[in-house]
C-alpha cells in the first residue's frame, strides 16, 4: 500500500515537473522569437532557412539606404548564418554601392532600374549569385566590378545589354555561371570573356547575335551547358578540327537550335571536332540548316561535313566606284557588297592603316597573319580627337559592313580598301577619295563681296563729294550776292521819287494826288514831268535885296520863296524817311544774308565731318575685313593640305583694328590638328 502511495505521489510530482517545464520552455520559445522579430531590420522580412537567412528589404529612397545597410549588417552579426537578400527600391536608391554589406550568400537587385556605375560592388563578397536581370542596363560601364571580391554567378538576363566588350566583366575572373539571356546583343568583342577562366556555364540566348566564334573562351575553359538559342546565328567559326578547339567536355550540353544556320564548309570543322554531335547538342530536332537550298530543313547532327561548301566573296557594288571628290568637313558612307557563300564579312583598311570591322572576333588566323596584324588592332569604331583640336572625327564599321566617316579631315585623303572575305577566300577593292576644301569658293565670293562694298564705298564718296561741291558753290555764290544788294538800294530809292512825280500830274509841284499830302519829299533838282513844258527845276532861290522890289513884287516874292523853303522841306523829310527805310530794310537783309552765310557754313561742316567720319570707318572696315580674310585663308591652307596622317598645325592669325584710333593689333593663335 505503502508503494502504491510512492508511486502515486511520484507520477503527480512528476507531472507538474513535466508541467513547469513545458510552461517555460513555451515561455523561452516566445521570448526568441520576440527577439527575432525585435532585430529583423525595419521595413525588412527575414526568413530563417537551412544553411542561410532569407531577409527581403524594401529601400524607400537613397537617403535611407545607409542607416537599413547598418541594421542588415547588424542583424547578421547576431545571426550564425548567411543572408541572402533581396533588395527593392527606386532606380537611384543603391548608387552609393554595396561595400558596407561585406559577406552575402546572395544579393538579389533584379527589378528595381538598378542604375550601373564604377566601384558598385566594391568590397563585397558573395558566396552564391549576384541578381541584376530586368533593370533594364543598356551597358556596363567600365570598372563597375572592379574591387568584387567575389561571387559564384552572375544574372543579368531581361535586361537591353547590346553589346559586350573587353571591359565589361572585369574584376569577374571567378564567376562560374553568366547569364545574358534575353537581351539585344549584337557584337560580343574579343577579349569580352577571355578573362572568365572558371566559367563553366553561358547562357545567351534570345539575343540578336549572328556570329560567334569560339575564340572568345579562354583555352582552359570546359562549359557544362552553353546556349546560343533564338538567335540570329549563321555561322560557327572554330580556328581547328580538334576537339580540344571546343569548350567542351564529354557531358557538355549545347543549344543552337532556332537559328538560321548556313551549313557551309565554316561548320565543318565544328562537326569534325563533334565525332558524335546528337551527343552534345540540345533540342536536335530544331537544330537545322537554313541555307543552302538543297539541305534547307536538315538536321545538322546529321549532316556529312565532307558535303559542305563554300563560295569565295565576290564584290558587286561599292560606293564609290573608285574615286569620289569630298568637301572637308563634310560626312560619308562608304559601302560595300559582296556575295559568297558564306555571306563574307567587311574589313575596311583606310590609307594610314587602320583596320576596322564591326565583329572582329571571327577574323580568320590565315588573314591576320596576312595582314599582319591582330585582333586587339582591329576597331569597329574609333574617335579621333586631340587636346587643342576644334574638329572631332569619327569612324565606324557597322553592322552592314559599311564604313562611316563624320566630319572628315583634309589629311585623311587617299585609297580606302574594301576587303571581304569568308572561309573560302577573300578580295578586296579599293576607292580613292579626294578631298577639297570650302576655302577656294570662299574666297571668291569674298574676292565678290569685296568688289560690290568697294563700288558702294565710291558711289557714296562720289555722293558726298557732289554735295560738298553743291555746298562750296552755294558759299561761294552767296558772298557775292552781298554788294549786289548795297547796289541796289540806289535803284529803290529813285523808284518811288520817279512814281510820286509822275502821280504828281506835274502841275502841282511835290503833291501826290492818291495820298492828298503836299508834303511829299521830292528833290526839285531831279523830279521831272515828261508831260510838263517846263520842268520842278526852275524853281531855284532867288535872291532878294532890300529895296530893290516894289512893293507887288516883294509880296509874289515871298509867297513863292515861303512856297520853295516849304517845297524843299517837304523834300528832304521824303528823303529822310525813304533813308531811314531803305537802311532798315538794307539792315535786315544782311541779317537775313548773314544768317544764311552761318547756316550754309554750319550744315557744310557738319556734311563735311560725317562724311569724312563715315569714310574713315568704313575705310578701317574694309581694311579689317580684307586683312581677316588675308590671315584666315593662310590657316585654312594648312587645315586644307593633303598631309600625312601625323599632326598639323594651323595658325589663326587676327587682325583687329580700332575704328576711334585706327590702330591696329594682331593676336596669333595655334591649333593642332591630328
Amino acid at each position: 500500500m505503502a508503494s502504491c502511495w510512492t508511486v502515486l505521489c511520484a507520477l503527480v510530482l512528476g507531472l507538474h515537473l513535466g508541467f513547469v517545464c513545458s510552461q517555460n520552455q513555451t515561455t523561452f520559445t516566445e521570448s526568441v522569437g520576440t527577439s527575432l522579430a525585435t532585430d529583423c531590420p525595419k521595413h525588412c522580412e527575414c526568413s530563417p532557412g537551412v544553411g542561410h537567412t532569407g531577409v527581403l528589404c524594401n529601400v524607400i529612397g537613397q537617403l535611407e539606404w545607409p542607416g537599413t545597410c547598418t541594421d542588415i549588417v547588424a542583424y547578421k552579426a547576431g545571426e550564425q548564418k548567411k543572408l541572402a537578400l533581396k533588395l527593392t527600391g527606386p532606380a537611384d536608391t543603391f548608387v552609393s554601392g554595396f561595400d558596407c554589406l561585406l559577406q552575402l550568400a546572395s544579393l538579389d537587385v533584379s527589378q528595381t532600374s538598378l542604375k550601373l556605375v564604377p566601384n558598385m560592388f566594391k568590397g563585397l563578397r558573395i558566396d552564391g549569385s549576384l541578381k541584376l536581370g530586368g533593370n533594364d542596363i543598356e551597358r556596363i560601364p567600365k570598372g563597375t566590378f572592379d574591387g568584387i571580391l567575389a561571387v559564384d554567378g552572375l544574372d543579368l538576363a531581361h535586361n537591353r545589354l547590346v553589346e559586350l566588350n573587353i571591359s565589361s566583366f572585369a574584376g569577374l575572373e571567378n564567376v562560374r555561371h553568366l547569364d545574358l539571356s534575353y537581351n539585344n546583343i549584337t557584337v560580343i568583342h574579343q577579349g569580352a570573356l577571355s578573362n572568365m577562366s572558371r566559367l563553366q556555364s553561358l547562357n545567351l540566348a534570345s539575343n540578336s547575335l549572328q556570329t560567334f566564334s569560339f575564340k572568345q573562351f579562354s583555352p582552359s575553359v570546359r562549359l557544362d551547358f552553353f546556349s546560343l538559342q533564338n538567335n540570329y546565328l549563321t555561322n560557327l567559326y572554330l580556328e581547328s578540327n580538334k576537339t580540344e578547339a571546343l569548350p567542351f567536355h564529354k557531358d557538355s550540353q549545347f543549344d543552337i537550335s532556332d537559328n538560321v544556320i548556313e551549313c557551309s564548309c565554316s561548320l565543318a570543322y565544328f562537326l569534325q571536332a563533334l565525332p558524335f554531335p546528337e551527343d552534345y547538342l540540345m533540342n536536335v530536332g530544331n537544330t537545322l540548316c537554313n541555307s543552302p537550298e538543297k539541305l534547307r530543313g536538315q538536321s545538322i547532327a546529321l549532316l556529312d561535313s565532307s558535303g559542305l561548301v563554300c563560295t569565295a566573296p565576290e564584290i558587286f557594288m561599292s560606293y564609290p566606284l573608285k574615286q569620289k571628290d569630298l568637301l572637308t568637313t563634310s560626312s560619308i558612307t562608304l559601302e560595300c557588297h559582296a556575295t559568297g557563300f558564306p555571306l563574307p564579312s567587311i574589313l575596311w583598311i583606310t590609307p594610314w592603316g587602320d583596320h576596322f570591322l564591326h565583329d572582329q572576333a571571327h577574323i580568320p588566323n590565315t588573314l591576320s597573319q596576312n595582314l599582319v596584324i591582330s585582333a586587339s588592332e582591329i576597331k569597329d569604331h574609333r574617335r579621333y580627337k586631340e587636346r587643342n583640336v576644334l574638329m572631332v572625327t569619327d569612324i565606324k564599321a557597322d553592322q552592314s559592313g559599311h564604313l562611316i566617316i563624320t566630319k572628315i579631315r583634309g589629311s585623311m585623303h587617299g585609297n580606302y580598301t574594301c576587303l571581304a572575305f569568308n572561309p573560302a577566300g577573300n578580295t578586296s577593292k579599293v576607292m580613292d577619295l579626294s578631298l577639297y576644301c570650302g576655302i577656294q569658293s570662299t574666297y571668291t565670293f569674298s574676292l565678290i563681296l569685296g568688289g560690290y562694298c568697294a563700288s558702294g564705298f565710291l558711289i557714296f564718296g562720289f555722293l558726298v563729294g557732289f554735295i560738298k561741291m553743291v555746298v562750296v558753290w552755294l558759299r561761294h555764290k552767296l558772298y557775292f550776292i552781298v554788294p549786289s544788294f548795297s547796289k541796289a538800294a540806289s535803284t529803290v530809292v529813285g523808284a518811288p521819287n520817279q512814281d510820286i512825280c509822275s502821280q504828281s500830274g506835274c502841275n502841282s509841284v511835290g503833291v501826290n494826288p492818291r495820298s492828298g499830302d503836299d508834303s511829299t519829299n521830292c528833290d526839285a533838282s531831279s523830279i521831272t514831268c515828261p508831260n510838263s513844258p517846263t520842268s520842278l527845276s526852275f524853281i531855284e532861290e532867288e535872291e532878294f535885296q532890300e529895296g530893290d522890289h516894289d512893293p507887288e513884287q516883294s509880296g509874289s516874292s515871298s509867297y513863292h520863296a515861303a512856297r520853295q523853303h516849304r517845297l524843299r522841306d517837304t523834300i528832304e523829310e521824303a528823303k529822310g524817311r525813304w533813308r531811314d527805310g531803305v537802311e532798315r530794310k538794307m539792315e535786315r537783309m544782311r541779317k537775313n544774308v548773314q544768317h544764311i552765310r552761318e547756316s550754309s557754313s554750319n550744315y557744310v561742316h557738319n556734311i563735311k565731318e560725317t562724311g569724312s567720319s563715315a569714310a574713315e570707318r568704313m575705310k578701317a572696315g574694309v581694311a579689317h575685313g580684307v586683312e581677316t580674310v588675308k590671315y584666315q585663308l593662310q590657316s585654312f591652307k594648312e587645315l586644307c593640305g593633303t598631309g600625312d596622317m601625323g599632326t598639323n598645325t594651323i595658325s589663326t592669325v587676327t587682325l583687329e583694328t580700332d575704328i576711334d584710333s585706327n590702330q591696329q593689333s594682331k593676336v596669333v593663335k595655334q591649333m593642332t590638328f591630328i
